[in-house]
This record gives C-alpha cells, structure tokens and sequence, in this order.
C-alpha cells in the first residue's frame, strides 16, 4: 500500500509544478496568436466527419489550438485546411490532443502536426479579435 502513496505524492508533485509559465516554457515552438478559420475533417475516409467553419485561435510550428461547436475525440487523426491559407501551408495532418469545454457549444481543442510546419512569423493575421466572437 505504501508504493500507491509515494506515487500519488509523486503525481501530485508533478502537478504542482506544471504552472501555466512551465508549459510555455515546455513547448517546442512559440505560438502565435492567429485568427481564422478551416475545415477539418477526419483522416479516416470511412468516417468522412467534416466540421466547417472552425476557429483557429493560434498556431505554431508545432501544433494549433482550434474552437469549435462539438468535441473532437482524443487521440483521432484529422486534416486541417485554413480558410485563406496566409502561410500556404495546404493541408496539414494533425492528432487531436487535448480538449477543453468551455461553455454550451463551445470545445477548445488542441492539435499536434505530424510535421513541423513553416511560418512566416513576420506577417501574422491580426489577432484583435476576441475567441468568444469566433463562435
């Protein structure tokens, strides 16, 4: 019983550790703060769920945070396509790693690429908007 204890305290160690600064410090790229829209869908054709008109929040090499009206699941694979495509990236596979209910209809969702992706950090789209009008 006392192994169940020490790995609780050390889980809760961890925790207490993982303050929002240590997780920024943690990723592997900076993210910016992007405002647009894309379609993902699915990887699995014979799934073939497409969701429209979803909000990127902000992006980076690594990865972007999207809001969107339903949950992505955990762990599933999907495309992205932005609208206007600033940095002309075409379509990006990306899995879904975190997720985050915000209110009624509204899902915060993290996506991780499979490949590091290029940006053109010197000509980013405003990000004056405010997240709750993009849904």
């Amino acid at each position: 019983m006392q192994g169940t204890d020490d790995d609780a305290f050390e889980l809760l160690s961890a925790l207490e550790t993982q303050t929002p600064e240590t997780v920024r410090q943690l990723r592997d790229s900076t993210r910016m703060p992007f405002r647009s829209y894309a379609r993902i869908e699915a990887s699995d054709p014979l799934d073939g769920t497409a969701y429209e008109d979803v909000a990127v929040g902000d992006i980076s090499k690594t990865g972007c945070r999207v809001l969107l009206r339903v949950p992505l699941h955990i762990g599933a694979v999907y495309t992205i396509a932005i609208e206007g495509d600033p940095f002309e990236l075409g379509t990006i596979y990306a899995q879904c790693v975190r997720g985050r209910f915000v209110r009624e209809h509204a899902f915060e969702m993290g996506l991780r690429f499979f490949s590091p992706i290029e940006l053109d950090e010197t000509k980013p789209p405003t990000a004056d908007d405010d997240e709750d009008d993009l849904l």
